[in-house]
């Protein structure tokens, strides 16, 4: 079932919002939301949104996200996230934030992540028995997945958001769309505020399955 959490960003956009004499407008988002993974399974989020007011600058907008990642800092004691850049450029907000792991960005997000092989998955709990796609868009069976339960890697997310992997998707489950070799688009709906975006998560959590 889809529900709130609470996250920096969530708390971010919904004291913008109730801040915004305007209320929200909608602006042409020229890139996309993104959460990819590297080889060593670090991840980095790309937030790419509109905002109904430009009463705010970045510095002011960069404070406060630098004050709540402190704050998560010294309650979780490690320093493995990190804001990379931000910036609010007519009307659009972009926010570049870096984990040093998917425990990291599962831990500060308090969402579903995780990045290893498919045995590692089973091992931390997951379930394949789901509705399986292929690149092409064909089902596939996942105990023909799982064969390949050493080699191929998996990202698992259950956010609304575009994925970009280090290698070739091959499967994915069936709330998930192969946008790409490296990408897919995990289905959510549309949250009807900007601050929605930020704390919805999907029905199910999506596989990104892939070749290194």
């Amino acid at each position: 079932m889809k529900r709130c959490r609470w996250t920096l960003l969530g708390t971010l956009l919904s004291v913008l919002l109730l801040l915004s004499l305007g209320g929200c407008q909608k602006a042409q988002v020229v890139e996309t939301t993104t959460v990819s993974a590297d080889k060593k399974g670090k991840i980095e989020q790309m937030i790419v949104e509109p905002l109904g007011s430009d009463d705010y600058t970045a510095e002011e907008l960069e404070a406060y996200i630098s004050d709540s990642l402190a704050a998560y800092t010294e309650e979780a004691g490690s320093e493995n996230i990190k804001l990379e850049s931000c910036e609010m450029k007519e009307g659009t907000v972009k926010i570049r934030i870096s984990y040093e792991s998917w425990s990291d960005y599962m831990g500060f997000n308090q969402v579903a992540c995780f990045f290893g092989t498919l045995e590692e998955a089973q091992e931390a709990g997951y379930s394949f028995d789901r509705n399986f796609l292929d690149n092409s868009g064909k089902a596939a069976a996942g105990a023909t997945i799982l064969a390949h339960g050493q080699e191929w890697k998996i990202l698992i997310l259950e956010e609304p958001v575009q994925v970009m992997v280090p290698g070739t998707v091959l499967y994915t489950t069936d709330n998930v769309s192969v946008t790409g070799t490296r990408t897919a688009s995990i289905g959510g709906g549309t949250p009807e505020s900007i601050a929605g975006q930020f704390v919805a998560t999907t029905d199910e959590a999506a596989y990104i399955i892939f070749k290194p």
